[in-house]
């Protein structure tokens, strides 16, 4: 079971697959400082558990999904 998925700062490209939502017991999520691009998954929202979220530093387009309001266990939050 992932809890952390930790991978700033490692040139990391194209975009976020929609499957990272599959990771429903995730906790902090952290992928700043690449080179992501596209939208936001909405799918991002699944993951229930979600306390730290860290997409900052990437080249995302297009609108923050909506759906991101439905995670309450939120703590930190950086888009």
């Amino acid at each position: 079971m992932v809890k952390q998925y930790l991978r700033c700062d490692n040139l990391l490209n194209g975009s976020l697959p929609p499957e990272v939502g599959n990771l429903k017991n995730l906790l902090r999520f952290d992928v700043s400082g690449n080179r992501f691009f596209g939208e936001i998954p909405f799918t991002l929202s699944a993951c229930t558990n979600l306390e730290y979220l860290n997409i900052s530093g990437n080249s995302f387009s297009g609108s923050i999904p909506l759906s991101l309001r439905s995670l309450q266990s939120i703590k930190e939050l950086d888009l």
